[in-house]
């Protein structure tokens, strides 16, 4: 059965299920016509159609007055079904699905926690596309660091003199510690 509760600042405006679904209720509303006359409104209950984000996440836009806040639903979700005494600022998706608002499906947790959860790209010589090993790094960053030329060593390992230089000085392949300073 599903369970519905106040989205919280939009008391009878609006309420979120513990499935991940958002309906307006019922409500009458007022407003200026074109001509500056005022007029009233009937909004009958319905389920919103959410929308995706840029970056996949499910959102809908709540309105009360003349503003409207666009909100992501697990988020609401987990403020009105997810005890957060703790006060943790986020609030992440346990199979790592944007689209599944399920209340068992969401927890609430730290920007840190949620940013290493999961799977994410394997770094180094375990991601699949890698062209270097860990040692071929290290060995790039030592002949740089004796004056050995980007060219010479990019040639000697198939890959570009840029990606010599970003190895030399640390912006790839960073979790491996520099040799050469």
């Amino acid at each position: 059965m599903e369970n519905w509760r106040p989205v919280k600042g939009y008391e009878g405006y609006y309420e979120v299920s513990d499935l991940g679904r958002v309906k307006a209720l019922a409500r009458t509303v007022s407003y200026l016509s074109k001509f500056g006359k005022p007029c009233t409104k009937e909004l009958s209950e319905h389920i919103m159609a959410p929308q995706r984000s840029s970056n996949g996440y499910l959102q809908v836009g709540l309105s009360k007055g003349k503003i409207v806040r666009i909100c992501r639903i697990h988020r609401l979700v987990a403020e009105a079904f997810i005890d957060n005494s703790e006060g943790l600022p986020e609030v992440n998706h346990i199979d790592e699905d944007k689209t599944n608002n399920r209340v068992d499906n969401l927890e609430w947790c730290t920007r840190q926690y949620n940013n290493s959860y999961g799977t994410k790209r394997p770094i180094g010589e375990r991601n699949g596309m890698a062209k270097l090993t860990s040692d071929d790094v290290k060995e790039i960053r030592k002949r740089r660091a004796r004056g050995e030329m980007l060219k010479t060593i990019a040639e000697d390992f198939g890959i570009s003199v840029n990606h010599v230089c970003n190895l030399a000085k640390g912006r790839k392949w960073s979790h491996e510690v520099s040799t050469c300073g």
